[in-house]
């Protein structure tokens, strides 16, 4: 049995590139008003994102229950994080809600992570770390923009940042 060759189909032939062409030639007409343009079409251009809804923490007053122990520490701590309130400058959060909350879970962690009884060092040494990162160098702190936007669940969430990452949001101004 004898093979015939395959015809190749026909290439397209190629057009070639003129760029008097291209900057003489008019546009081509298309329609640019929605009235112009079919209602099936529009509907299926149009995209709803859903509104993605904040932590709460970020937003909400946290209830704070007794606070007194240790007190005086704590109060003084929540100073610095109501100073560094101002820099949450964005109408979806709440800067006072977020200092609360960071105390809170700075003093959560710090029971966690201290050895035997509460340490006021290893408070103090988180709070620095946390103001430092959302106040920054020279300005507003990156993790700012992360908070506001969400990425954390929750306070304590962004006090179990390790050092070396609260750091770089500190440098990062």
């Amino acid at each position: 049995v004898a093979q015939t060759p395959k015809a190749e189909p026909a290439k397209p032939r190629r057009q070639n590139f003129s760029l008097s062409k291209l900057m003489y030639e008019k546009p081509k007409q298309t329609p640019t008003t929605r009235e112009k343009r079919p209602a099936q079409e529009l509907s299926s251009t149009v995209r709803h994102t859903p509104k993605i809804q904040a932590p709460s923490w970020l937003t909400k007053q946290v209830i704070t229950g007794d606070i007194s122990p240790h007190k005086e520490e704590r109060a003084f701590a929540m100073e610095y994080f109501l100073d560094c309130a101002g820099h949450f400058s964005s109408p979806r959060v709440d800067g006072d809600a977020i200092a609360r909350a960071l105390e809170m879970a700075v003093y959560e962690w710090s029971e966690k992570y201290s050895v035997g009884d509460w340490s006021s060092e290893k408070y103090w040494e988180k709070v620095h770390d946390v103001v430092g990162a959302i106040v920054g160098k020279n300005s507003t702190g990156s993790i700012v923009q992360q908070i506001i936007n969400g990425d954390f669940a929750t306070a304590y969430d962004v006090v179990c940042l390790s050092r070396k990452v609260l750091r770089d949001s500190f440098d990062s101004s």
